[in-house]
Formats: structure tokens, sequence, C-alpha cells
């Protein structure tokens, strides 16, 4: 693995950065002093935002053919 490519054309990073903004929003509107409700909606689009972005990496480690410059 020789060859470099721009880190905005990393699956992985794309993959983790989707899996951290749950996280994120959360931190941010907490920090706002924004109220926000835990409903079963927003659970479960937080839920699968993080399971895509973890499946993502994981992908896009698995199939890496060059090194991020």
């Amino acid at each position: 693995m020789t060859e470099t490519k721009p880190i905005s054309r990393s699956l992985t990073i794309w993959g983790g950065l989707l899996a951290l903004i749950p996280s994120v929003a959360s931190a941010l509107a907490s920090m706002a002093g924004v109220a926000v409700e835990a409903g079963e909606v927003s659970g479960v689009l937080t839920n699968i935002t993080t399971a895509v972005g973890g499946i993502l990496a994981i992908i896009g480690r698995a199939r890496a053919t060059k090194l991020i410059g």
C-alpha cells in the first residue's frame, strides 16, 4: 500500500463521521441548553445512523488499498 488518496475519499473516515453525528449533535444541544426529547423515533434514528456509520467504516477499512495522505 504505497499510493495515497485524499481523506475526503475514504469510506472509513465517512463512516466514522456518520457514526459520530448523533453523539456530537446531542452534546452540542446539551451545551446550548436545548432540551432534546429521547423519544422512540429519535432513538431509532440514532441507532440506525450509528450502525450504518460503523458498518461503512468497517467495509471501508476492509476494502482499503491506498493510504490516506
